[in-house]
C-alpha cells in the first residue's frame, strides 16, 4: 500500500530525478504506520517535513496528538 501511494504521487519522479531511492521513503511510511497501529492512543500524527537522503529519512518536525485516556481505579487487594 505504501509503495502504491508513492507510485501514484509525483514524489516517485522527484526522488528519481535526484537519484534518491524511493524505497527509503516507503520504508519510513511503513514504519510510521506500524507506530500508529501499535499505539492506538495516537489520535493525530503530523510529520512535516520528512527529509529523504541517500542514507535514510529524517523527521525534523512532528506533532503528535494523544487521545485522552480514562483510567479505572481499582481498590487494592488486602493481604491477610
Amino acid at each position: 500500500a505504501a509503495s502504491a501511494l508513492v507510485d501514484a504521487s509525483p514524489v516517485r519522479a522527484a526522488l528519481g530525478s535526484t537519484g534518491l531511492d524511493a524505497t527509503l521513503l516507503i520504508d519510513a511510511l511503513v514504519r510510521i504506520s506500524h507506530l500508529v497501529v501499535d499505539h492506538p492512543q495516537i489520535a493525530e500524527l503530523d510529520i512535516n517535513p520528512l527529509i529523504v537522503s541517500r542514507t535514510g529519512c529524517t523527521v525534523t518536525d512532528a506533532k503528535v496528538a494523544i487521545r485522552p485516556t480514562t483510567y479505572v481505579v481499582t481498590p487494592l487487594r488486602q493481604l491477610s
